[in-house]
């Protein structure tokens, strides 16, 4: 498995995503063009130890409330950071 499209979930209920894409060591692309993560609580170790995802195609509702848990978030993981407002200050 080397990309994902999962362009059509509807992650608005989702309160959890941690470790949701963890140890996928082959996956090189993601688009998540329509999470919406106005919902979650945890991301903690969402690509961990991704070493080969490089892109990753995040939408406008990608977002980070406030408390969101983003420890271990991008660990061994390349790939480029969200870019939404809400994320602005973050030290990855």
């Amino acid at each position: 498995l080397t990309s994902l499209d999962l362009s059509s979930f509807d992650t608005s209920n989702v309160a959890n995503m941690g470790g949701m894409f963890s140890n996928m060591s082959n996956l090189t692309s993601l688009d998540l063009s329509s999470f919406d993560t106005s919902n979650v609580a945890n991301m903690g170790g969402m690509f961990y130890n991704n070493e080969n995802l490089k892109n990753i195609t995040y939408g406008s509702s990608f977002i980070r409330k406030v408390g969101l848990t983003i420890t271990n978030m991008y660990v061994a993981c390349p790939a480029n950071k969200p870019t939404h407002s809400s994320w602005e200050g973050i030290s990855w």
